[in-house]
């Protein structure tokens, strides 16, 4: 019998029949193995992913929180620790992480973990869902995310390559519809709805 006759799963293609359960599961969720790479990820964690930002990773503080969760285990002489977590900044968004260790019915014998991420302070919505919960237009939802965020109209002006005016106007125009007399209360309406 050849040596490929007796290979050994690889870690990721173990945990296929997962990935269905892993997509049900609205709470971003990831695998992971005890160096931090990525084994599976849910359909809700690429949501996430996707609104904090592209090009800001979370393995840098998974491979932190692993190695804490690791110490933490040789250092009380136990083989499965409770849960430990983290709080994380991506961009200007605060994220919980909770790493535990999982038992799952794998070819090798190393450890996985289940990493829940969880917003600490609330999402603004996307644009799409301002257009569709306010009835704003493109452009005005656009504007509002982007004083939802603190952003002053010279600010909105250069993000959205705009002339400062219309950048007030259109300001004016979503305090408008949004039945809100301060910029400040463009977040809260945001995020009631």
């Amino acid at each position: 019998m050849n040596a490929s006759a007796h290979a050994q799963p690889k870690p990721a293609e173990s945990l296929a029949w997962m990935a269905p359960l892993l997509d049900r599961v609205e709470t971003p969720i990831l695998l992971a193995d005890r160096r931090g790479e990525v084994l599976r990820a849910n359909a809700a964690l690429a949501r996430l992913q996707a609104r904090v930002g592209a090009g800001r990773s979370l393995r840098p503080h998974i491979v932190t929180l692993l190695a804490q969760l690791q110490r933490a285990l040789s250092a009380a002489g136990v083989d499965r620790p409770s849960a430990m977590e983290k709080e994380v900044v991506l961009g200007e968004t605060r994220l919980r992480l909770l790493a535990a260790p999982l038992e799952v019915p794998a070819q090798d014998a190393s450890t996985l973990y289940a990493i829940l991420v969880e917003p600490v302070t609330p999402l603004l919505p996307d644009v799409a869902q301002i257009r569709i919960r306010h009835g704003l237009s493109r452009r005005q939802s656009e504007v509002a995310l982007l004083l939802a965020q603190g952003q002053t109209n010279d600010q909105v002006a250069a993000a959205l390559r705009i002339s400062p005016h219309t950048a007030r106007r259109h300001t004016e125009r979503v305090l408008g519809k949004l039945g809100v007399s301060r910029r400040g209360g463009v977040a809260q309406r945001l995020l009631l709805t």
